[in-house]
C-alpha cells in the first residue's frame, strides 16, 4: 500500500511539472492581443533609457506613461541619461510630482546625471544626487553603495523577487577604466554570487555603457558570472535598441539589449521603451521593445520581441494582434 502511494505521488509530481513546463509556452501561443499578454501575466513592468530630462510633456514619453497606466506596470528601470544640464526640470518636476514615479522608478546614474548634478559628464558619481529625488531613503530593499551612485535593490511582487543591479558607467570619460571601475565590477560579481536564485527571482544588471554594450569589458570569469546568473542586461547611451549574444553562451545566457532612447532615438531608430512581463509556470519573461512613434498599443513585431524562460534557450517571440489605439 505505502509503494503505491509513493508511486501515485510520484507520478503526481511527474504530470504537474509536464503540466507547468508547458503551459506558459501555450498561453503565449495563443496571445493575439496586448491585453491577453497583460492578462495571463503575473505583473509588468517598463524599462527605458535617454529621455535626457523630458517627461510627459514629450509626446513619446507621454504614450510610454500611458501603457505604463494601461499594463498596470508595477515599476519603472532606468538605464540612465534621465536629466540633462538646462534640460532638467520636466523630468525633477515628474519625480517630486508624481508619487507613482517617486515611489517605484529606479533609474541608473550616467553622464547626463553627472553633467547636471556636478562640473561635468566626466564628474564620476556626482550624479547620484538624482537618487535624492526618488523614495529611496525610506526603502529598506534597497542598498546604495557609499560611492552613491550604484545600488541593489530587491524588488518583491507577490512571490517573485526581481534583483536589480544598477552600475555607474557614464560614457565620459573616454578612457573606459577610468569611467567604468574594477571596483564596480566587484561590486557586480560579488552582488551575484551572493544571490541563491531560484525559478522566482529574475536578476537585472544595467550600466549605462560606452558604446552600447558593456558586458565585453568584464574579464572572462567575470562575463562567465554575469551571463551565466542575470536574465536581462541592459545598456544605454547608443540611442538605439539592438540585442546582443556572447559567443559562448548564445541563447542560453542572459538576454542582452540596448534600450534604445525613449525620445531622442539616433538617425532612422524608433523612440521607445521595453515593456517586461513575467509569466509563471514555469517563470518567463517576455520582453518586447515598444516603439512610441506609433499611435498605438500593440505586441512588438518580429525581432523587438524576445522570450526568456526558466531553464531554457532565449527565443524570439512572431506575435500578432488588432491595435489598441490611444485615447
Amino acid at each position: 500500500m505505502l509503494v503505491k502511494l509513493i508511486l501515485c505521488f510520484g507520478l503526481t509530481i511527474l504530470l504537474s511539472s509536464c503540466f507547468n513546463k508547458f503551459s506558459t509556452h501555450r498561453d503565449l501561443e495563443r496571445v493575439t492581443s496586448i491585453e491577453a499578454l497583460n492578462d495571463i501575466s503575473e505583473f509588468s513592468f517598463i524599462i527605458f533609457s535617454d529621455n535626457h530630462g523630458f517627461a510627459t510633456e514629450n509626446r513619446y514619453f507621454n504614450r510610454m506613461d500611458s501603457i505604463r497606466v494601461v499594463s498596470e506596470a508595477k515599476f519603472a528601470i532606468g538605464v540612465g541619461d534621465h536629466v540633462k544640464r538646462r534640460r532638467h526640470r520636466p523630468f525633477l518636476n515628474l519625480l517630486r510630482g508624481d508619487e507613482w514615479w517617486r515611489d517605484n522608478f529606479f533609474p541608473n546614474i550616467a553622464d547626463g546625471e553627472n553633467e547636471t548634478f556636478g562640473a561635468s559628464q566626466c564628474d564620476w558619481g556626482s550624479g547620484g544626487e538624482l537618487l535624492n529625488h526618488v523614495s529611496f531613503e525610506k526603502a529598506d530593499f534597497i542598498h546604495i553603495r557609499e560611492n552613491g551612485a550604484e545600488y541593489y535593490a530587491r524588488i518583491v511582487i507577490n512571490d517573485f523577487t526581481v534583483h536589480l543591479i544598477q552600475l555607474h558607467f557614464p560614457d565620459s570619460p573616454p578612457d573606459v577604466s577610468v569611467a567604468f571601475r574594477q571596483d564596480s565590477k566587484d561590486f557586480l560579481t560579488t552582488t551575484l554570487n551572493s544571490i541563491s536564485k531560484t525559478q522566482y527571482d529574475i536578476i537585472i544588471v544595467a550600466a549605462h555603457s560606452f558604446s552600447g554594450f558593456w558586458h565585453h569589458l568584464l574579464s572572462r570569469d567575470e562575463q562567465r558570472v554575469l551571463l551565466s546568473k542575470a536574465d536581462l542586461i541592459l545598456s544605454g547611451t547608443s540611442h538605439i535598441f539592438d540585442r546582443a549574444t556572447d559567443p559562448l553562451h548564445g541563447n542560453r545566457g542572459a538576454l542582452i539589449l540596448n534600450a534604445g532612447s525613449i525620445v531622442e532615438p539616433f538617425l532612422f531608430a524608433s523612440p521607445g521603451f521595453l515593456q517586461v512581463n513575467v509569466l509563471r509556470n514555469p517563470t518567463t519573461i517576455v520582453v518586447q521593445f515598444m516603439d512610441v512613434r506609433k499611435n498605438e498599443y500593440r505586441l512588438a513585431p518580429k525581432g523587438f520581441a524576445f522570450k526568456k524562460q526558466w531553464r531554457s534557450r532565449i527565443r524570439e517571440l512572431v506575435l500578432t494582434e488588432a491595435s489598441l489605439p490611444f485615447h
